[in-house]
């Protein structure tokens, strides 16, 4: 299927990854990592957007869709494709990172690729059994203030497949109780350093703490 196939499949859809990529607030030149890149349309959005003088990453868990997406992509010659789940060292650091899957929680390696004042755009969900692979939760935009520190914005509510690999179920619980909570309670900061559970924590992981 081509690039132009799979932005069809969007239209009339009250999509959440275009606004995702505009919370990034890409620029040319800057280096962005790319989870779930699909057939690569979202990918080529961004390429055009950090031009040839930047860099994209792209990672694809399905192996027929990373293969596609590399055919797609190939007149991008600043733009790489690799087939995985993007859970592995990243060997290289990013200013902008876009998970395109629904994740339970930030893993330690997009937040240590992150350049000071890097950005993560991630849906957190959580799923229930008759949800089947569709999460609903939070798109959050995380901000690098420091190694230890991010700034955190909630963007919009989220229903999405859920990411392969990338999930923890225990951290699907907690999240699940963590967006049960009142409308009012959203997280504003993402914390590294080690803590005991505190009642400020929204969400409380083994290397993290959203609050």
């Amino acid at each position: 299927m081509a690039i132009d196939a799979e932005r069809q499949l969007f239209n009339g859809a009250p999509g959440v990854v275009a606004p995702a990529i505009d919370a990034l607030g890409l620029a040319p030149g800057e280096r962005v990592l790319h989870i779930g890149c699909g057939l690569g349309y979202y990918t080529a959005l961004m390429a055009h957007i950090v031009d040839p003088s930047g860099r994209v990453r792209a990672i694809e868990v399905d192996d027929t869709l990373a293969a596609d997406s590399a055919r797609n992509l190939s007149p991008y010659s600043w733009v790489e494709v690799q087939h995985g789940n993007g859970a592995g060292p990243l060997g290289e650091p990013f200013d902008a990172v876009l998970v395109n899957a629904g994740v339970t929680h930030p893993h330690d390696t997009w937040l240590d690729a992150l350049v000071p004042g890097g950005r993560l755009v991630l849906p957190m969900t959580a799923t229930l059994p008759q949800m089947k692979t569709i999460g609903k939760g939070l798109m959050l935009l995380l901000t690098k203030a420091s190694d230890e520190a991010f700034d955190v914005r909630p963007l919009t509510l989220v229903a999405i497949y859920s990411a392969v690999g990338l999930r923890d179920e225990t951290l699907n619980e907690a999240l699940g109780r963590a967006l049960m909570r009142p409308p009012f309670a959203r997280p504003t900061r993402l914390r590294r350093d080690a803590h005991d559970p505190e009642a400020s924590c929204w969400l409380h992981g083994p290397t993290f703490c959203l609050g």
